[in-house]
């Protein structure tokens, strides 16, 4: 099975929990997932990249752009 890189972490630099502690609003990951980036395979950052946008809508979260080969 050849490498495949890690995706680009979704970090927006604003790294600021919501009240309740448990999403990010700058990038709309939960703390478990923030916590796990570094440690999760390339497909398990891709479901985390394709719920963002829905996440971010419902929670009024800026994303950063998704990565190009995950554009749909």
């Amino acid at each position: 099975m050849p490498f495949e890189a890690p995706l680009p972490s979704p970090c927006t630099k604003v790294c600021k929990l919501d009240a309740s502690g448990q999403f990010c609003l700058g990038c709309a990951r939960t703390r478990d997932e923030i916590g796990a980036w570094s440690s999760l395979g390339r497909a398990q950052q891709a479901e985390v990249w394709r719920a963002l946008p829905e996440r971010a809508r419902t929670w009024g979260v800026a994303l950063a752009p998704l990565p190009p080969e995950l554009k749909l």
